[in-house]
């Protein structure tokens, strides 16, 4: 829902060989300084000629050249790129390359066949200068915060959690993030959403706790059989969250809340009805819709055709909304390729995906829930938080949306729907929605 440059991951697979077998690291090493030059260079026709066959017809020299401007718009101004270094994880060696921007650094990574061809690119932050400060909201005489792993059998996810000082029995959260890898402060442009909930809901008495989703760190490999699903991404590292809290003697185990913010909102209800403990729930930005509808209507307003003037941008919104119709299709099976679907997940995802009714879902939850909304959100509109309100008439379920407010609920300069340059400048959550939140929590009202 949420598209977001913090990873940009291309994949291809071992293609046919053009390059003498069994390359040595040097030789490797070698053909990286060429092609990251080329890359300096902006020389985008010569790019595909260090990749295989499947990795030249994914990336062509038009479509590399899109994702450097975009991270130019992100990271700002190119100024150089490190030397290359190599590490090993699980028998495959990858090379490392620094690259450096006026606002942050990326971390390239690549990987070779025998043949000396490029199968795969990566481009990881390690750095960004957001311009983020904290909240005035947030009193850190108030709270304290520790390190934390929430582990799930081989998956383990860094965390933080966010302890009101001489914290006994207090209530908590655990948040949910929104679509794609997110790290655990939720982290965009100039704002840090999770990092702002956790600040504001301990200054006032809440425990929360955040912790990096499972495909920050392990992209993809998020399921052993290849066959990810909501549960892989959401449910079980949840569940393990939750679990691990309630070990905690001051935190009421009674009284933990899950909080969803945009996907997470969406699941909401799923993950309520499917993890046993929770004591209710709060949706921010919860989509009552379909991805795949709400990508295809993201585009329309962000890249309305009126103002597409290359081949190239033309083809880009093509592609996405072609994806997202197929999201939606009735023939989707478990294994088809990730590769033409939206966020790179396979088919497996989207079925599970699809089968959930959020709305329908949320009126036969009985415990608590609040829904929030900001009337600025052209991620997530309003028509999704009227069809959650239209199918949720329980004295137990509380609804309030917010003029101005966008989709990471930072307040804007008029009514108007958002744009996407508004994530880069800094900014915080809006203080009343930290106030209702913790309202919601200690009175089960607003």
């Amino acid at each position: 829902m949420l598209s977001k440059l913090k990873i940009i991951l291309i994949t291809a697979l071992i293609g046919n060989a053009a390059f003498a077998q069994n390359l040595s690291t040097k030789d490797k090493l070698n053909i990286i300084s060429h092609y990251n030059m080329t890359i300096a260079k902006q020389q985008w026709d010569s790019t595909t000629a260090y990749y295989d066959s499947k990795m030249s017809s994914f990336l062509p020299p038009s479509k590399m050249e899109s994702l450097w401007e975009q991270l130019i718009a992100y990271y700002g101004d190119y100024s150089h790129y490190e030397t290359t270094d190599t590490a090993s994880k699980k028998g495959i060696l990858n090379f490392l390359t620094k690259f450096h921007f006026k606002r942050g650094s990326l971390m390239e990574q690549i990987s070779f066949n025998d043949t000396g061809q490029i199968t795969s690119l990566w481009f990881a932050p390690l750095e960004f200068k957001s311009g983020y400060t904290e909240p005035t909201y947030a009193n850190k005489k108030m709270y304290y915060e520790t390190d934390i792993d929430v582990v799930t059998g081989d998956y383990k996810m860094k965390g933080k959690l966010t302890v009101p000082s001489n914290a006994k029995n207090s209530p908590a959260i655990i948040l949910a993030w929104g679509s794609g890898p997110n790290g655990m402060n939720e982290e965009i442009g100039g704002c840090m959403p999770f990092k702002d909930l956790a600040e504001g809901l301990a200054s006032q008495g809440i425990a929360v706790l955040r912790f990096d989703k499972r495909t920050y760190k392990h992209s993809m490999d998020i399921n052993p059989k290849g066959k990810p699903t909501i549960d892989d991404e959401y449910t079980y590292d949840i569940a393990s969250a939750l679990k691990l809290l309630k070990t905690k003697k001051y935190i009421d185990a009674k009284n933990i809340y899950l909080l969803g913010h945009s996907e997470g909102g969406m699941l909401l209800p799923y993950l309520l009805k499917n993890i046993k403990g929770f004591a209710g729930g709060i949706s921010m930005a919860g989509a009552a819709r379909p991805l795949g509808v709400l990508i295809q209507e993201q585009m329309d307003y962000l890249a309305p055709d009126s103002i597409l003037k290359s081949d190239a941008e033309k083809l880009m919104k093509e592609k996405a909304v072609t994806q997202a119709k197929l999201s939606l299709s009735d023939t989707l099976k478990d294994n088809t390729d990730g590769d033409l679907l939206p966020m790179g997940f396979p088919g497996s995802y989207w079925i599970h995906l699809n089968k959930i009714n959020p709305a329908v879902l949320a009126s036969k939850i009985k415990k608590p829930i609040l829904f929030l909304q900001g009337e600025s959100d052209y991620q997530v509109r309003m028509d999704d938080y009227n069809l959650f309100r239209q199918y949720n008439k329980s004295n137990n379920h509380f609804f309030k949306s917010y003029p101005r407010l966008n989709h990471l609920f930072v307040e804007g300069a008029t009514e108007a729907l958002s744009k996407a340059a508004d994530y880069f400048k800094p900014g915080n959550i809006y203080e009343p929605v930290i106030m209702d939140i913790a309202k919601f929590v200690k009175t089960k009202s607003l």
